[in-house]
Formats: C-alpha cells, structure tokens, sequence
C-alpha cells in the first residue's frame, strides 16, 4: 500500500504494518454480548471478568491514548486452550 519493497515471506508491511496476506477465510459473524463474554473469561479469571462488568458503566465511553504492539507466539492458541488463564497470563508475562 505505501511502496515500500518488502520481502516476498513478509505477512505485514515492514514499513507501515498494513496486512500483505489476502484473507483465507470469510470474516467471522459478529458474536453476540453473552459469546464475547464467554470468549474472555477463558483468558481471565473470573472474579476479573465480573469485576469488569460491574464497573462496566464507569468503563463504557473512556477514551485513552495508548501504545499498541501487535505479535504473533506461534502455537499460542492451542496452548492458551490447554493451560488455565493465570499459567497463560505467566507465560505472556515472562516474556513482554
């Protein structure tokens, strides 16, 4: 999109992120409120997750600027499945 001569195994743009990759599948169906939560418990202990939508009123609307990194742990999703929130999150902790 911006020129810039990326290598032919590059999935991003090594110059401004943007996807190289065209989509495999169809975009997936948007999830219902109940699935997205589902979705985030299996990442966050409970107590968490219901921490957060008890002050979700508080949380709703909050604009911040923030920096994001995007990376990729090859394997990361089987793995995450087969490990509770709190070894997952250890994991991850360790290593950014």
């Amino acid at each position: 999109k911006c020129g810039f001569g990326n290598s032919p195994s590059f999935k991003f743009c090594g110059e401004c992120g943007h996807n190289l990759t065209l989509p495999s599948e169809p975009a997936p169906k948007e999830l219902s409120f109940d699935e997205k939560i589902d979705k985030i418990q299996r990442y966050l202990p409970k107590g968490l997750t219901e921490k957060i939508l008890s002050q979700r009123d508080k949380i709703e609307g909050e604009r911040k600027q923030v920096t994001v990194m995007f990376c990729d742990m090859e394997g990361f999703t089987s793995l995450s499945e087969r490990l509770g929130p709190e070894e997952a999150y250890d994991i991850v902790d360790q290593i950014y």
